[in-house]
């Protein structure tokens, strides 16, 4: 199953997007394991995949 953020976020460049989907793979933790086994992607404007970050459930 996938969610795609139909409006998105508009950053200054690929460090930010990175660290953005960073915060909200660790968000996405503090829900349990509703969402582990996620993983939240930054893309660029033409939709090309820049990073991948794993939501990791804290043990």
């Amino acid at each position: 199953m996938a969610f795609e953020d139909e409006t998105g976020t508009v950053l200054s460049d690929a460090e930010a997007a990175i660290l953005y989907a960073s915060v909200i793979a660790a968000e996405l933790a503090q829900d349990g394991n509703e969402y582990h086994g996620f993983d939240v992607c930054a893309v660029d404007n033409d939709g090309n995949e820049i990073a991948r970050m794993p939501v990791v459930v804290p043990s």
